[in-house]
């Protein structure tokens, strides 16, 4: 997208989402989407996404006494590793989870095949491959667990993810976001709490890729604005 078309293909994107929507303002869905977001970004050795909400913790389950998950903010492309430590032998399956502002994804990682190190920790690597389905500052809480060979959870250890920092903001693209902003806020005063969310991320994912290759920011914007419109089922 060349530079001058930056600002219209921004108010034209969100004045066609926007037409003819009813109000909304069911922002736990939208917070839902961006846990399931950062699920579909993360990629795990020997995992596989499963639909569905993830398996309830369960006393009989097998036990984590300690994990250590990476610090700082995740970076794409660059390895990590989550280690944890539990007294039962013969686990090596976990069940990842993530939730935003308590409300959960409805869906989940199922990891295999985990490795033990010279510690007798349990291993699951992964790595951040893609920014395209996870946008904006937003936290997600990971939850890990371990299953047994009935799939029973025990209990879950939370990670509070980070997501990467933006690149520095250059004044063009900081000029087009700030005048992006104030045309469409002043266009569309009446906008529901849940709009408003997903209007934000979206033009911090314009930041976040100082307003280049940012087709995928549409396309979340899209996909964020879907629970606001949704009927409440009686």
């Amino acid at each position: 997208m060349k530079k001058g078309l930056w600002f219209l293909g921004i108010m034209a994107v969100l004045g066609l989402l926007f037409f003819a929507c009813g109000e909304g303002s069911d922002t736990k869905k939208v917070d839902r989407v961006i846990a399931e977001r950062l699920l579909d970004a993360l990629q795990f050795e020997g995992g596989s996404s499963e639909d569905g909400a993830p398996p309830v913790s369960d006393p009989n389950g097998p036990s984590i006494t300690n994990a250590v998950f990476p610090s700082g903010n995740l970076v794409v492309g660059q390895p990590f590793e989550i280690l944890l430590t539990t007294p039962v032998e013969g686990v090596s399956t976990a069940v990842i989870r993530a939730m935003k502002n308590g409300d959960m994804a409805n869906k989940h990682i199922k990891v295999i095949n985990l490795s033990v190190n010279d510690q007798s920790q349990l291993v699951i690597r992964g790595q951040l491959f893609s920014t395209n389905d996870y946008i904006g500052e937003e936290n997600v809480m990971l939850g890990v667990a371990l299953l047994d060979l009935n799939g029973i959870a025990g209990n879950y250890q939370g990670w509070d993810v980070r997501p990467p920092d933006p690149p520095e903001l250059t004044p063009t693209c900081q000029s087009i976001i700030e005048q992006a902003r104030q045309n469409y806020f002043s266009e569309n005063p009446d906008n529901t709490e849940c709009e408003l969310h997903c209007v934000n991320l979206f033009y911090d994912c314009y930041a976040a890729r100082n307003c280049e290759n940012v087709d995928p920011c549409s396309t979340a914007l899209s996909t964020c604005l879907q629970p606001c419109y949704e009927t409440p089922q009686l």
